[in-house]
C-alpha cells in the first residue's frame, strides 16, 4: 500500500468527499502524486493568461471548496512517460466504477476510449461527472465565500429579464455600465445584450447564469458599484 506525500494529502483533503473516497482508493494501489486541488481566482487567470487553460474564474473545476477536480499523476513523475499517465488512468475508472463515482478524465473528455482525438489532452486531470451540478450542490467559490446580499438590495428592484422595458432597466443598464459591464444601449430595453451582461455578471460572481436580474445578481452587481 502506498502513502501520500504530506503535501499531496493535504491537497486531497480540500477535494470533494468523493474524490477524496476515491483517490484513496488509487493511493491503496499504487503511487500517486496529488498536484493541484483548489485553484483561487489570482491563480486561475494567470492559467488563462498563459493558456494553460480556457477558463475564467468560475468556470473551472478546480475554482470551488472543496474542490471538484484533482491534478493527479503517477509517482515519481515523469512528463515524458504518456503510458504512465495512462495506465494511471485505468486504476482510477476501475475504482470510479468499483465506487460508483462518476468521473471524467482529461485524457478523454468525450470518455469514447480513443486518446487521439482531443484537442487539448490534460493527463493529469480528473473531475467529478458534470462537476457543475456538484459544485452547484456542494461547493462555494474558492477563497471568495458569497456575502449575505443586503436586505435594501433584496426589496427595492424588481426581478427583470429579457423583454423587460422601461426606467427599471434603464437603471439596470446604467449600473451595468457603472460597473464595467457593456449592456449595450441604456434604452431601457432588456435584449440580448443586456441579457448577455447580466449572464456575465453572474459568471463573475459565481451565480447561476440564468440572465434573470433577481436579487441575488442585483445584491452581487450593487457589491460591484
Amino acid at each position: 500500500m502506498s502513502v501520500l506525500d504530506a503535501a499531496s494529502a493535504a491537497r486531497l483533503r480540500a477535494a470533494h468527499p468523493l474524490l477524496q473516497k476515491l483517490f484513496e482508493a488509487v493511493a491503496a494501489r499504487t503511487p500517486i502524486i496529488i498536484l493541484e486541488s483548489q485553484r483561487g481566482r489570482a491563480a486561475q487567470e494567470e492559467a488563462f493568461r498563459k493558456g494553460n487553460s480556457k477558463a475564467h474564474f468560475g468556470d473551472s473545476a478546480h475554482n470551488w471548496s472543496p474542490s471538484v477536480a484533482l491534478d493527479v499523476a503517477p509517482r515519481p513523475l515523469d512528463w515524458g512517460d504518456r503510458k504512465a499517465f495512462i495506465a494511471l488512468s485505468v486504476i482510477v475508472f476501475e475504482e470510479a466504477r468499483r465506487l460508483k463515482i462518476p468521473i471524467r478524465w482529461g485524457g478523454d473528455w468525450n470518455g469514447n476510449g480513443v486518446l487521439t482525438d482531443e484537442k487539448l489532452s490534460d493527463l493529469p486531470h480528473y473531475e467529478l461527472k458534470p462537476w457543475r451540478d456538484f459544485a452547484k450542490r456542494d461547493c462555494v467559490l474558492f477563497g471568495e465565500a458569497p456575502k449575505p446580499p443586503p436586505a435594501a438590495v433584496e426589496t427595492r428592484y424588481p426581478v427583470l429579464r429579457r423583454g423587460s422595458k422601461g426606467t427599471d432597466v434603464i437603471e439596470l443598464q446604467r449600473q451595468l455600465q457603472a460597473a464595467g459591464i457593456d449592456p449595450g444601449a441604456v434604452d431601457g430595453d432588456y435584449g440580448d445584450k443586456t441579457f448577455a451582461a447580466i449572464r456575465e455578471l453572474q459568471r463573475r460572481r459565481g451565480l447561476e447564469r440564468d440572465g434573470v436580474a433577481g436579487p441575488k445578481t442585483r445584491a452581487a452587481l450593487a457589491d460591484l458599484l
